[in-house]
């Protein structure tokens, strides 16, 4: 019962901030823009809360860092569910985040395809115009460098099975550092692969944990060595933590 009536609050909460940002757009879309700056963190945490109140599911956030987060920086994290995005926000509050999401989201999807138009995220289209998404992770280094936003990359470039580590690739990461040279924040997110699909979130929610961890804030790479070793340590990081993880699931 309680998973129904989260699934419920959830709908209509996503709706009630769809029409909230749509109306301060169209007033003024600046107005918009910082509602949803302030606010997004918040719904995050809100809606994390309610789940554990009716749900049961918990998230834990950590960090192994001393102080905030460098801002802004560049967050490269490994993937597993739709749920990783959500709990990034929700983790990073100080960070004005911009991701690099699929170009399916910009429409049909109340409150997020909203927030992803109004934020100006990146819109990259799984197949087809190469192109055209290299110009989308471009602009959002653009803004980087010219209006302080955080970029967040996952170096897998699609969700992991299982909850293991994929490979690391640095495509993305290469052409942000182009436009503008950050500081890179490593954070490890766990629990999500249980969560991939409609069916699963349906019938596992509030059975698992899930984690996000900042582990390391990295310097700004200096030259095309420096960023793959970057890229590199980031990924050999996260890998480590995953595999704790796995290590106390199994002995819990």
């Amino acid at each position: 019962m309680g998973k129904l009536v989260f699934v419920i609050y959830a709908i209509s909460m996503l709706f009630y901030w769809d029409l909230s940002m749509k109306t301060r757009d169209a007033i003024s879309r600046r107005w918009a823009r910082s509602y949803l700056q302030r606010g997004l963190p918040v719904w995050c945490r809100q809606l994390f809360a309610v789940a554990n109140l009716l749900t049961g599911f918990h998230i834990e956030y950590s960090s192994q860092l001393t102080g905030p987060p460098p801002s802004p920086c560049l967050v490269v994290s490994n993937h597993q569910s739709l749920i990783d995005i959500v709990a990034i926000a929700a983790a990073l509050p100080r960070l004005d985040l911009r991701f690099i999401a699929k170009r399916e989201l910009r429409r049909g999807f109340p409150g997020a395809s909203e927030a992803l138009r109004l934020q100006q995220h990146a819109m990259v289209p799984r197949s087809g115009n190469v192109e055209v998404g290299l110009s989308e992770i471009r602009r959002i280094g653009r803004m980087a460098r010219e209006k302080g936003v955080s970029p967040v990359v996952f170096p897998e470039g699609t969700r992991s099975r299982g909850g293991k580590v994929l490979p690391f690739r640095s495509g993305a990461v290469r052409v942000l550092m182009d436009e503008v040279r950050l500081p890179i924040l490593v954070c490890a997110v766990h629990g999500g692969y249980r969560l991939r699909y409609l069916r699963e979130i349906v019938t596992r929610f509030g059975q698992s944990i899930y984690r996000v961890r900042t582990l390391a804030r990295l310097p700004e790479p200096t030259d095309r060595h420096s960023l793959n070793e970057r890229i590199r340590h980031a990924e050999r990081l996260i890998r480590e933590q995953i595999e704790r993880w796995r290590e106390e699931e199994l002995h819990a």
